[in-house]
């Protein structure tokens, strides 16, 4: 009875472990060949999640595949700037996928030579979100590292990473609609951006630190 009783939970207990095994397995980065496939020079970063390669000698705009870009200002600025840490001055190889109803140029794209999934570590790292408006082949996966990202509070889902409002000339920052902002020119940015402008929280409108 007491050796029934030891191999039941050991059962479970591999069970378990199977399923997380194989639910993990799912949401592998994917590990792309491109032998003998050409890489393509980063010109310049429009934005968080376009930009812009020479291709056949000229300058050609290229989105990123299932990634959105974040609408309030000071998170696109940062959401470029890490862009642009990720390949400025880099080369990529360029992957699109087959059936694509639009004039752009749409494609996942990875940092030679070291095969960084770029499209999937700016969501990764929470500097994006997956484009939910369409389905690709890579949706299952970038909505699943998205929902780690928020959930670690990686990047722009970071608490210093919230909107907060100062002026140009005060040394506080604010919550939107606090009193000292009226008849004042205001400017949106991240908590993070208001520390390193050496802005203290204002004590009356206690915004997020």
């Amino acid at each position: 009875m007491q050796r029934r009783i030891i191999i039941l939970p050991a059962i479970l207990i591999a069970f378990i472990l199977c399923v997380y095994c194989i639910v993990n397995a799912a949401f592998d980065i994917p590990k792309e060949d491109f032998t003998g496939q050409p890489t393509y020079k980063v010109i310049k970063i429009i934005d968080g999640n376009t930009v812009e390669l020479l291709m056949n000698g000229k300058g050609t705009k290229v989105k990123l595949i299932g990634v959105n870009t974040p609408q309030p200002l000071p998170h696109r600025r940062e959401a470029t700037r890490f862009f642009t840490d990720l390949l400025k001055g880099e080369e990529v190889y360029m992957e699109q996928e087959s059936g694509s109803t639009t004039d752009e140029v749409m494609a996942y794209l990875y940092r030679a030579p070291d095969g960084l999934f770029v499209n999937l570590e700016i969501i990764r790292q929470g500097y994006g979100s997956a484009h939910t408006a369409s389905t690709f082949q890579h949706s299952e996966l970038f909505d699943h590292y998205k929902e780690q990202a928020e959930k670690l509070e990686k990047g722009l889902w970071a608490p210093e990473a919230r909107i907060v409002y100062i002026t140009k000339k005060g040394l506080k920052y604010h919550r939107e609609g606090c009193p000292h902002l009226k008849f004042r020119e205001i400017y949106q940015v991240t908590v993070r951006a208001a520390k390193n402008c050496c802005k203290d929280p204002c004590g009356s409108c206690v915004p997020p630190q």
